[in-house]
């Protein structure tokens, strides 16, 4: 008699919504923030890419550049940014975003039009809201990271998740303190609970 097909995965959305709502009411294990690269991490394609504005959202929430070619959130970071605004467990802790792109206008333009949850009109801006926190220029990533620091007065780095789809940029940030996961082809779900994960062993062993 063959052996019973293992049970398929939990939609990444259910495994992300089970972990939260397993964690104590007031979780100390929580980063104090989370920061994001955008191309490749959070959005694809990246920005070089396009061929630039004028941008465009037609009625179903596709938007696209002067061309027509299409930009969109990644499925897994769509849900995590929907998480990141709307879960209760999640309430206290800050995002931020740290992009090396050259496009910083274009970037901010995407981040307005692309919807996290369309029913409820909330779009990548909105769940970011601090534009301090909106680290967008061609640098070291170091410098972004000083600039959110500064911005929030003093959050230490060891109370931070750096999530990027550049293993150099991991590198390199992980010499500060942050917690940092490495996102190749983009954020998922899995990728987000992984640095979670490893910032709770780290409060643990300190």
């Amino acid at each position: 008699m063959p052996a019973a097909a293992a049970p398929a995965p939990a939609p990444a959305r259910a495994r992300l919504l089970t972990y939260l709502d397993s964690l104590p009411s007031q979780c100390s294990s929580l980063p104090s923030l989370v920061v994001f690269d955008l191309d490749d991490t959070l959005w694809w394609p990246e920005l070089y890419m396009l061929d630039g504005p004028p941008f465009s959202k037609d009625p179903q929430g596709v938007v696209r550049d002067r061309r027509g070619e299409q930009i969109y959130l990644h499925e897994g970071a769509r849900i995590v940014l929907d998480a990141l605004h709307s879960h209760p467990k999640l309430a206290n802790v800050k995002i931020a975003i740290a992009s090396r792109t050259e496009y910083e206008a274009w970037a901010h333009t995407c981040l307005e039009l692309l919807d996290v949850d369309p029913a409820a009109a909330v779009s990548a801006a909105n769940v970011i809201p601090d534009k301090r926190l909106w680290q967008i220029f061609p640098s070291n990533k170091r410098r972004h990271f000083d600039r959110i620091q500064q911005a929030l007065a003093g959050v230490p780095y060891e109370d931070m998740i750096f999530y990027d789809n550049e293993r150099g940029n991991c590198t390199e940030v992980s010499k500060l303190g942050v917690t940092c996961v490495y996102t190749p082809n983009g954020l998922t779900v899995d990728y987000f609970l992984t640095g979670l994960e490893q910032h709770a062993r780290r409060k643990q062993n300190t």
